[in-house]
């Protein structure tokens, strides 16, 4: 098939395909009453925690959570076991919770 037979659109044509439809009925979300409606449920949920935890009256909290995993290997080589084994799978489950939480507050900078 010859490349003169095919039919191209121009970059207008490509990039407001969708301009010409209009919707009558306002977006839904899960929230009503809001400032900005989204439907993504789980985005608006990180965006808000994020807020909150960039809030001052939240500084403590950040400070304890940035300390909690040091204190929690320390407390469970003291409490629970102090074999070699036992604190290097601790370790790494600590630093494994501690890497979802940075990119869960990463995500909520992103989206913010």
């Amino acid at each position: 098939m010859p490349y003169d037979s095919l039919q191209t659109m121009d970059d207008d044509e490509a990039f407001n395909s969708f301009d010409d439809v209009e919707s009558s009925e306002p977006r839904k979300g899960y929230k009503t009453g809001t400032a900005a409606l989204s439907e993504d449920y789980y985005g608006d949920f990180i965006v808000s925690y994020y807020r909150m935890v960039q809030t001052d009256g939240f500084a403590p909290m950040k400070i304890g959570l940035c300390v909690s995993g040091p204190i929690a290997v320390l407390l469970f080589s003291l409490f629970i076991s102090n074999s070699t084994a036992n604190l290097i799978a601790f370790s790494a489950f600590t630093i494994s919770v501690s890497f979802i939480v940075f990119s869960i507050w990463l995500l909520g900078q992103i989206l913010d």
